[in-house]
């Protein structure tokens, strides 16, 4: 329950395979252009909201989805991602600074990251 964030994008080419790693390093490379003196408060901004979804600490739980149709030779991608809870909220901390893991105990499953809480 709560606010669902979501992340929607899209590519053209000639693959018929999905590329979500591609997808998802587009969308974390936003990270060039984002101000990180906005970590602690978010204020938003339309070139780095997908990033902050991706990043947004208090999201635990993501589902995404994937549609693909025959445009000519090219095939049409389309992909979505939901966050629970939704991140981007103005004025909130995006995540906390510090060494990796310092507040939660030890890493989880995944080195640098907290197990979901």
């Amino acid at each position: 329950r709560g606010y669902t964030g979501q992340n929607i994008a899209y590519a053209e080419n000639q693959d018929p395979n999905p590329d979500w790693n591609g997808i998802i390093q587009n969308l974390y490379d936003e990270v060039t252009k984002f101000d990180p003196n906005h970590i602690n408060r978010y204020v938003f901004d339309y070139n780095t909201a997908h990033f902050t979804q991706v990043v947004w600490a208090k999201t635990n739980k993501i589902g995404c989805g994937y549609v693909r149709y025959q445009k000519g030779r090219n095939y049409v991608h389309m992909y979505g991602c939901n966050y629970l809870p939704g991140g981007n909220f103005q004025n909130q901390p995006i995540y906390e600074r510090g060494e990796p893991c310092s507040n939660c105990g030890g890493c989880g499953s995944i080195a640098g990251l907290c197990g979901a809480r």
